[in-house]
């Protein structure tokens, strides 16, 4: 006999009595589940087929806490947009970052980080303004000083800095010359980083690659020297995904 095709609804009932059964797991039944959920996930990435790891993270992966469950979506979806030039999953990726940022830590540099690249990276693939971005900063960082007594924040002062100096790099890498425009709004912004922050020891780990991008040639003009992928100045200081063992996953 021809078997029976099972239904929509049974197949959500067996959905329901797989979860219910989950539920009645002992403690390290459970742990031994996400481990092997983990390790499928890494497994597709290391195959190229992050599309697959994110679409398991998002089924399988659910019941995660919110910040670890956005941090493993944020870095999957960067890593696609990163490897495939598609703009739009590089926003999937800001968009998660800002989350983070947003609900659960504006100090975490490590989100900054994945922030700052999905976001900049989907504007230069679009040739777009990073105005959008700016606004965003803005934004968040207007919201986490009102609710510190409006101390400046290190993690969103230095996020600043940062665009700056990545909208600079931008318009050198597309232009070969400086636009003193851009040039003076990364001053400002570094100067203003630098009046808060000048007197800690973190402040010079902070700007010195940033510093180290400029030097000035035999005539006295300034350059950018990160024209050369080899300058330590031309990947601007990151951390390392927390979830993804770096980007040369594959």
């Amino acid at each position: 006999e021809t078997p029976v095709q099972g239904s929509a609804k049974d197949g959500a009932e067996a959905g329901e009595a797989d979860d219910e059964d989950e539920d009645d797991m002992p403690a390290s039944a459970k742990v031994l589940a996400d481990s092997l959920r983990w390790t499928l996930v890494t497994a597709l990435v290391l195959q190229g087929k992050v599309e697959s790891a994110i679409a398991l993270a998002e089924k399988e992966l659910a019941h995660l806490q919110a910040r670890e469950r956005l941090l493993l979506l944020a870095e999957l979806h960067q890593l696609n947009g990163e490897r495939s030039g598609n703009a739009d999953e590089l926003d999937a990726a800001a968009r998660l970052y800002l989350e983070l940022l947003s609900e659960h830590d504006p100090e975490d540099w490590r989100n900054w980080c994945g922030y700052l690249e999905s976001a900049c990276g989907a504007c230069v693939a679009r040739s777009s303004a990073f105005d959008s971005i700016t606004e965003a900063i803005d934004e968040l960082t207007t919201r986490a000083q009102a609710a510190n007594g409006d101390r400046f924040q290190r993690g969103p002062g230095l996020a600043k800095v940062m665009l700056r100096y990545r909208e600079l790099l931008a318009s050198f890498r597309a232009s070969k010359a400086l636009d003193d425009r851009l040039a003076a709004h990364f001053t400002d912004e570094l100067c203003n980083y630098l009046t808060c922050f000048d007197s800690k020891a973190c402040a010079f780990g902070d700007v010195r690659n940033l510093v180290l991008s400029f030097c000035v040639d035999s005539s006295g003009g300034v350059l950018l020297a990160s024209r050369s992928s080899e300058w330590p100045a031309a990947c601007p200081p990151n951390s390392l995904p927390v979830y993804l063992v770096g980007h040369e996953l594959g």
